[in-house]
């Protein structure tokens, strides 16, 4: 069944180009540990896998461990799975026909060593068009050379010649490889042992096995036919379809019964299980048989870890395992033996499921104490999700088109749409879009059988999800609708059209267009030499539908993007601003930078790296150098073309790089913008005239950038689509114009492998390496949703009011204020209970050590933090954080300049700010234009002059220093003490200094100290002598 797993894969991208521990020693007896452990894995593998019911038998010896079903067998009519209820073993049935051909070997009828055709002579087959004789052993191992689609060619029915009418389906077929070369899994191999035994034996197959294989074992739960079954408790069959199990009735394939159709329930599951594990003992059963069915012939070779086949097993020799999977298209079973343990495992499902071996491995590996590997999951479910992704993406794209379509005919009855004479350009988009799909419908009719050596739709709808096919006639409807609207929207035109559906459908087309030109390509050097009309139209129409969508969709796309970029940069910046202080301190500046800058610039290159990934072919470019080494003029013919698209190429580069560099400029100040930002963002806090005005600056910045970025973004679209086409035009070449030109060529072999390497490789990789950076995205966009869901909504200006009073007598009391920094921990910081009154025309000295709670109170006096405890109030009244900064000037220990003025009307006190930086000695080191400093890169010391002079200008009528005089050389520090503030102090201003300059405390009216967040001394300097 691997086999039709791969057909499936293959279907789906061909839609594509048409759409869009416990204890290690096992035990007699399990566990209730184990058993809810077993019982817990099993359902929810089950619910993972959409599978409605199963039975599961675990043996050791000649005991069982465990038999139980799980699930319902009926749905509809909600019946349990129980041990008596019947499932199709799928391949497993191999094993029972196995077993009768051993038995006729040992008895004489049969020689392993003879070809099938000693006993069924006009069974003959072929390779490379010489008969070849296949002998029974070649058969029994999977090695016999029959191709694996000869599945397909089973005929569905139930009459009695079934199964003769299945085997000559083999009839003069040709052999993948020469009989008894390598394993290559045909099921039909034991439809023809099937009928060895029937031909031999002179009875029906079904009768040989009951009378000589079944009922010797004591098998009699096991059934060769439905009819039998239905009789009993059958279970139905499901099968996966739009995400979710549903009844599904299957042909019945009599000829298939050797290999797929015996039916089962846990009981007989049970007994064969000890059977093959030694414990179970018949005397009318040879054991030798049993052993010799596990004994792997070594040739079938399966894979790398060196699994071979035995005959119907699958053999282990590392793990000491013997084991068999069974796959219908509604039911699946899984067999595992381990000998040297003598335990057996056996999983029965009503759907073709790859858990159902999931669980019986999963099992083991739990009775084994080892970790349960992971499951790589199911193909059909991922089938079934893709068809199902394809139907709603066409569903959508239906749903698009007709509301296109009923908008383009409301907006022409109301005149908004008027006739367009259509150009030239516009015709030739309509005619190609016509052949294109016509050439759709045309290749869903045949693809199976083109494409896929005679599979037919009927055999994949047997098999495949039904949303498969219910995908193909989305794509017929939403191709037809898409061209109805193509035509409508290029007859009546719209002014200033909005383009989100357009970006939509052109992506798809795009899409379609780059996966058909590589799906043809390799199609056509798949089907041998020779120019191959058809597969070039297709090629032709692929190159037309992808260059088209590509630069439609792409040049719409980018304009989305930077606006988007634009928006999310002004909605986080918004909310930042309006943030109170203590919860942007919370947050980690560095999510803050990546999402204002790296993460919404990420997202801002989705349309450059969509359109460079959708078919990037740039790996194929070298891999045409490797063609002159074949044929240097088949070399030449490429790189013609190559130089001609690149010369256009560099010319496009060279102004789309101009425009890039200036974008890149403007971005440089723009993260210079978000630094101030990040370190000036008290000052912000503080100012509401700063603040906007700050935000005004970025704003415009931003609005400057996304014109830049957007109008060098279309530029490089361009230059990708003439790479695109370069790219295309050149494996076009190699592929159709090679078997013309250099017809000499004969090195078909090596050409076969080598035009496969590069036109299979190349694009691989280039949709490879679209993923990455399809999960950057992701992440960038998911990290800046967070930053802006963890930042709390609030419009701080809004509340911001400012008392009118006479600010020569303002008081400001600490009232029971307090505040505890949030943790987790009950060990916590806390700040007060604090009471304390400050007032217009006094110096307060606040002093304490490190860590004694001084900026913690520095910040509630001045409104950055809000207090958990108590209230501050103004001239009497209570006022809220949002207010109280704008009463203060500050300059805190780790304070930021910003390159501006924010906030300051400068023109206005020119004078007074050439005055304070000739007092503070700075005059000649910067000068002031248009609001904006000449530098700031000055020592700290004149920084924090600088800072000082601001707080000047800005007269508030709340001053707070802190710390300001501990970088200051001894003349200013002195000046600080006995100029500068007795000078605010004169003013009438309320001034509030950090400090532990004790030799200055005379200056002081009053001096508190902090200990451990708490005010633990008050001294009232007011009278004492200066």
């Amino acid at each position: 069944m691997k086999k039709i797993i791969r057909i499936l894969w293959i279907m789906m991208p061909l839609l594509s180009v048409l759409v869009i521990p416990v204890q290690a020693m096992p035990q007699a007896e399990l566990s209730s540990t184990q058993i809810s452990r077993i019982e817990t894995f099993v359902q929810e593998k089950m619910n993972q896998g959409n599978i409605p019911g199963a039975s599961v038998v675990i043996t050791e010896g000649d005991h069982t461990l465990y038999k139980k079903g799980f699930g319902y067998s009926d749905v509809s009519a909600s019946q349990s799975v129980t041990p008596e209820t019947l499932f199709e073993l799928g391949s497993n049935s191999k094993a029972f026909t196995a077993l009768a051909i051993l038995q006729m070997e040992k008895e004489g009828l049969i020689h392993g060593t003879d070809p099938i055709d000693r006993y069924i002579p006009w069974l003959k087959m072929k390779y490379k068009g010489t008969e070849q004789k296949v002998s029974i052993e070649q058969l029994l191992h999977h090695i016999s050379g029959i191709p694996f689609k000869t599945i397909a060619d089973i005929p569905p029915g139930e009459t009695e010649d079934m199964l003769e009418q299945t085997v000559k389906t083999l009839v003069g077929i040709e052999l993948d490889t020469p009989p008894g070369d390598k394993f290559s899994y045909a099921t039909i191999n034991y439809d023809v042992l099937g009928y060895l035994i029937q031909t031999v034996s002179g009875q029906s197959f079904e009768e040989y096995m009951q009378e000589h294989i079944l009922n010797p074992l004591g098998l009699t739960e096991i059934y060769l036919s439905r009819g039998e079954a239905a009789l009993k408790d059958f279970s139905k069959g499901y099968k996966i379809s739009f995400l979710k199990a549903r009844p599904y009735e299957a042909p019945m394939y009599r000829g298939n019964t050797p290999a797929g159709y015996f039916i089962a329930n846990a009981n007989a599951m049970e007994t064969w299980l000890k059977i093959h594990t030694g414990a179970a003992s018949s005397t009318e059963f040879d054991r030798d048989l049993i052993r010799k069915s596990h004994e792997p012939d070594m040739n079938a070779t399966v894979n790398e870890s060196g699994e071979t086949y035995a005959s119907g097993w699958y053999v282990n020799e590392n793990k000491k395992e013997v084991s068999h999977g069974g796959n219908n298209p509604n039911y699946s079973s899984y067999m595992l033996l381990n000998q040297q343990k003598q335990t057996g495992i056996a999983v029965l499902a009503n759907m073709n499921s790859s858990y159902t071996a999931d669980i019986a491995n999963g099992i083991a590996e739990l009775l084994n104490g080892s970790e349960i590997m992971s499951s790589s999951g199911d193909t059909y479910q991922s089938l079934d999700k893709t068809a199902t992704a394809i139907m709603l993406m066409t569903f959508l794209g239906i749903l698009g088109s007709i509301i296109s379509i009923s908008f383009v005919i409301l907006q022409l009855r109301s005149g908004k749409r008027k006739y367009n004479r259509i150009g030239l350009k516009e015709f030739v988009t309509l005619l190609l879009s016509l052949l294109a799909l016509g050439v759709i419908g045309y290749y869903l009719y045949e693809a199976p059988k083109t494409f896929f050596n005679g599979v037919t739709w009927s055999f994949v709808q047997v098999w495949a999800p039904s949303s498969l096919l219910a995908a193909v006639w989305g794509v017929v409807i939403f191709g037809v609708l898409m061209y109805i609207n193509l035509i409508l929207t290029q007859l009546f035109k719209k002014h200033d059209a909005k383009p989100y559906l357009s970006i939509i459908l052109f992506s798809i087309l795009s899409g379609l267009g780059n996966s058909f030109i590589i799906f043809m390509i390799n199609e056509s050097l798949g089907r041998g030499a020779g120019f191959k009309f058809q597969f070039f139209i297709f090629f032709v129409l692929g190159i037309a539908i992808y260059i088209i969508g590509l630069k439609i969709s792409s040049t719409k796309l980018v304009k989305l993007t930077n606006d988007l970029v634009y928006s999310l940069r002004t909605k986080l910046l918004n909310k930042i601003l309006n943030s109170p202080y203590e919860e942007i301190e919370k947050m980690d500046k560095g999510k803050i930078h990546a999402a204002m800058n790296n993460d919404t610039e990420v997202i801002s290159n989705v349309a450059n790296f969509v359109t460079q990934a959708v078919a990037s072919f740039v790996t194929l470019l070298c891999c045409f150098i490797y063609l002159g080494v074949i044929n240097i003029y088949g070399l030449l013919l490429s790189l013609g073309i190559i130089l001609f698209i690149a010369s256009l190429y560099f010319l496009a580069g060279r102004s789309a790089g101009k425009l890039m560099e200036a974008s890149r400029d403007v971005q440089n100040v723009f993260l210079k913008f978000i630094n101030d930002l990040d370190s000036g963002f008290k000052e912000l806090r503080l100012n509401s005239k700063k603040r906007k005005e700050f935000q005004l600056d970025m704003d415009q910045t931003s609005a400057i950038y996304r014109e830049k970025k957007k109008q060098a973004a279309l530029k490089f679209i361009n230059v990708n689509v003439m790479g695109e086409l370069l790219f295309t035009l050149a494996l076009g070449s190699v592929a159709f114009m090679f078997p013309i030109v250099f017809k000499e060529f004969q090195s078909g072999n090596l050409r076969s492998y080598v035009f496969v390497l590069l036109y299979m490789t190349g694009p691989i990789h280039g949709i490879l390496n679209v993923i990455p950076n399809i999960v950057q995205v992701n992440v960038s966009w998911k990290r800046v949703n967070a930053i802006l869901k963890q930042i709390p909504d609030s419009d701080s200006d809004q509340h911001v009011k400012r008392i009118a009073v006479n600010t020569s007598s303002l008081v400001l009391e600490l009232k029971d204020v307090a505040y505890a920094y949030p943790t987790i921990n009950q060990d916590h910081f806390a700040v007060g209970p604090i009471n304390y009154t400050f007032r217009a025309g006094e110096i307060t000295f606040i002093t304490g050590g490190n860590g004694s709670g001084k900026s913690t109170l520095a910040k509630l006096i001045t409104g950055l933090y809000c207090p958990t405890g108590g209230s501050i109030q103004l001239q009497g009244k209570e006022i809220i954080p949002e207010s109280l900064g704008e009463y203060f000037s500050t300059i805190f220990s780790d304070f930021y300049i910003f390159d501006k003025l924010y906030g300051i009307d400068s023109g206005e006190k020119e004078a007074e700010i050439h005055t304070y930086l000739k007092l503070l000695k700075i005059e000649d080191k910067l000068h002031i234009h248009n609001k904006a400093f000449s530098t700031t890169k000055l020592s700290t010391g004149q920084r924090k002059r600088l800072a000082l002079m601001i707080s000047y200008i800005e007269d508030k009528p709340f001053c707070l220093f802190d710390e300001w005089a501990a970088d200051q050389d001894p003349e200013f520090r002195h000046f600080f003490y006995m100029d500068l503030l007795p000078e605010l102090k004169r003013r009438g201003k309320m001034i509030i200094a950090i400090t532990h300059d004790d030799r200055y405390f005379n200056v002081a009216d009053h001096i508190i100290k902090m200990e451990l967040g708490q005010l633990i001394q008050q001294r009232d300097l007011m009278e004492a002598p200066k």
